[in-house]
This record gives structure tokens, C-alpha cells and sequence, in this order.
């Protein structure tokens, strides 16, 4: 009888334990739809969306201009006057050009 009544019990365990699991499984796939359904989203808005070109283009003039004598004491200028500007808002373009182009750091902070 006592033999029975622990295989009862172990079947119990067993059915809660695979709850837990199936629940955590069903958190874990409602995480990647969303990350999947963030990025389809994102795709299609790119489809029409200039701000990867410009994001490009302006990363790239202080850079040409490091080449050419005559403006590289300008892009140096730039860059010690940017230096100075508040590191939130240097954070924030860092992440409006990464995000531009794919960088998925906000995965993360999904829970």
C-alpha cells in the first residue's frame, strides 16, 4: 500500500515538473515570436526607408575628409567639438545607427 501511495506520488511530481517545463517552453517561444515578429517588422519598414543611405553618407564624409589635406583639420575639429556634447545624446545616435543597420541590442531587455 505505501509502495503504491509513493507511486502516486511520484507520478505527481512527474506531472508538475513537466507543467513547469512545458510553461517555461511556452514562455521561451513567445519570446522569439516576438523578437521574430519585431524584426519582420522592422525588414518591411526598411523596404522604403532612406536612414540606412544617410546614416552611411554621414559616417562617411568626416572619414573621406581625413584623406584630403585641406578638410582634415575640419573633420579633427568635428570630432573634438562632438567629444563635448552630452554622452546621452552621443549614446542615443550610437544606438539610432546601430538599430539602423541590424544591431540587435535590445534583445536583452525582452523578458
Amino acid at each position: 500500500m505505501w509502495l503504491q501511495a509513493l507511486m502516486s506520488l511520484g507520478g505527481l511530481v512527474k506531472e508538475v515538473i513537466s507543467g513547469h517545463q512545458k510553461i517555461k517552453q511556452a514562455k521561451t517561444i513567445a519570446k522569439i515570436n516576438r523578437i521574430n515578429d519585431w524584426e519582420n517588422s522592422q525588414a518591411d519598414a526598411a523596404k522604403t526607408s532612406w536612414k540606412d543611405e544617410w546614416f552611411t553618407v554621414l559616417l562617411s564624409i568626416p572619414f573621406a575628409m581625413c584623406f584630403i589635406p585641406e578638410f582634415a583639420q575640419y573633420a579633427h575639429m568635428g570630432f573634438e567639438h562632438l567629444s563635448q556634447t552630452p554622452d546621452w545624446y552621443r549614446w542615443m545616435f550610437g544606438l539610432a545607427v546601430g538599430a539602423s543597420f541590424g544591431v540587435r541590442i535590445g534583445n536583452q531587455f525582452i523578458k
